[in-house]
């Protein structure tokens, strides 16, 4: 009785035409990012906050379906094309890029309402004088 040694494989290889395939597209798209999904995990947890608020805040920010919704539907959607493209080492700056442009568009009004917010309140401070 004898046994092997050598591990085999979950799959068999590609061979043929399908091998040559493989080999093409990978010269194309370039090796395999292993940390690929560093940039869109670390936007999703800088959103997750902002977009949960709009989401369950009972209307905050949002009283229709206005520019406002049309910016966080932008966000929400370059959020999730960063996540989706494909895990290649050349598709590593379009993933950064639809990252950052998706915590862009989903936190800018957030921090846009609260500096109007501190702004109007600054105001009517100063406005009304000294106590």
């Amino acid at each position: 009785m004898t046994t092997t040694t050598t591990r085999t494989p979950s799959a068999a290889p590609a061979t043929g035409r399908f091998r040559r395939l493989a080999h093409r597209t990978d010269r194309r798209l370039g090796a395999r990012d292993e940390h690929w999904a560093k940039g869109p995990a670390v936007v999703s947890l800088l959103a997750l906050p902002a977009l949960l608020w709009y989401a369950f805040g009972d209307g905050f920010l949002i009283f229709d379906d206005g520019p406002l919704a049309a910016v966080l539907f932008a966000g929400a959607l370059a959020l999730s094309v960063a996540w989706l493209l494909p895990h290649r080492e050349s598709m590593r700056s379009a993933r950064l890029t639809f990252a950052v442009t998706a915590v862009t568009l989903i936190v800018l009004p957030v921090v846009l309402t609260v500096v109007t917010v501190v702004v109007v309140v600054f105001g009517f401070a100063l406005a009304s004088g000294p106590a």
